[in-house]
């Protein structure tokens, strides 16, 4: 029993007949017969191949842009904190790090310096 005979069993025959012509329609831009085990198609390779073509192009592009994205976030928020620590150590007159040795200042940490704005 083939699937035409299931259907137009199911299926009113007037919505059978519209539905065979859309398939036939189909079938013909597609292959060169109905039956889709024989089918030298006319259009199908082409269309796959755009189809493939496009979607690497667009997951090339999308991957360029959101790259570039990133890079821009972590320069621009790498700017801010970088400004941010910079007003900072200029607020609480920490500034001698670019002298320093080296050397711990455990007395003077940030929670002293925190401590210290409250005073």
């Amino acid at each position: 029993m083939s699937h035409h005979d299931l259907l137009s069993a199911i299926i009113p025959d007037p919505i059978f007949r519209i539905l065979a012509g859309f398939s036939n329609l189909i079938y013909r831009l597609v292959g060169s017969s109905n039956d889709p085990t024989s089918w030298t198609s006319t259009l199908l390779p082409p269309l796959v191949t755009f189809l493939a073509a496009y979607v690497s192009l667009v997951i090339v592009y999308r991957s360029v842009r959101n790259m570039l994205l990133l890079v821009w976030w972590g320069i621009k928020w790498g700017a801010i904190l970088g400004c941010a620590l910079a007003l900072w150590a200029w607020w609480t007159d920490n500034t001698d790090a670019i002298h320093s040795v080296g050397d711990a200042h455990l007395d003077n940490g940030l929670l002293a310096s925190l401590a210290g704005l409250w005073r």
